[in-house]
């Protein structure tokens, strides 16, 4: 999971929520020339993970390593629900995240939309925007940046955003985070393209990201509904 037009939010919030979150996200996809990103070699089971995260102290901050494995981001392209996430105090209720990454030609950058229901499946639906780009010093293009709209312009600062791990083959699934591990910003998010999946799907997913750095204890998994069919 980000920038911030909040629906609902007081606006006092909108530059703090603009702050401290990135997605979309989210990646996950949020901006990118055309050319390569990358992706983390590390895909251990349940037991990998939990001997990892026995040997660290969570407590302390982490910078979050990026996969180093090269991706097309215009393959990125597209919707990306997310299925686990260490959110932010914004979405931290968050049902039907979805992450929606379309190219703008004419402006060479990625156009992000966060959308999710709060509380429930029913509950009231948060828009955030976005604007991305990739970050031009990173020639693996794993390293993402982002603007957040904040209600009247969009952020005058870049964002980081950390690309941990994706399927370079289908672009089936993405795993993306702040670039450290603590803070009021901190986020952590894995997406796919399907709309619901397994666990057992998602078990290899978890542990690239409890290798990277991140406390899956904290992690939560984010209900997605089915879209009934048409």
């Amino acid at each position: 999971m980000r920038g911030v037009h909040i629906a609902g939010r007081p606006r006092a919030l909108l530059l703090v929520c603009a702050v401290t979150s990135v997605r979309a996200f989210s990646l996950p996809t949020r901006f990118f020339p055309a050319g390569p990103c990358p992706r983390l070699q590390l895909r251990g089971g349940a037991k990998e993970e939990r001997s990892l995260s026995s040997r660290r102290d969570f407590s302390a901050t982490m910078t979050v390593t990026p996969t180093t494995a090269k991706v097309d981001c215009l393959k990125c392209m597209g919707d990306w629900y997310v299925q686990v996430a260490i959110p932010t105090p914004f979405d931290k209720t968050a049902h039907n995240g979805l992450e929606e990454y379309t190219w703008n030609e004419k402006k060479q950058r990625v156009d992000v939309k966060y959308t999710f229901n709060d509380g429930s499946f029913t509950g009231k639906q948060t828009v955030v925007y976005q604007k991305g780009r990739v970050n031009s010093k990173v020639e693996s293009g794993a390293q993402w940046q982002v603007k957040p709209w904040i209600g009247f312009f969009y952020l005058p600062m870049w964002l980081d955003y950390y690309i941990v791990d994706i399927d370079t083959t289908d672009y089936s699934y993405l795993v993306a985070s702040s670039p450290e591990t603590t803070g009021f910003g901190a986020w952590m998010y894995i997406m796919t393209r399907q709309q619901v999946v397994t666990d057992e799907y998602l078990e290899p997913l978890r542990a690239s990201a409890a290798n990277a750095g991140w406390d899956m204890t904290q992690a939560v998994r984010v209900p997605q509904q089915p879209t009934p069919a048409t």
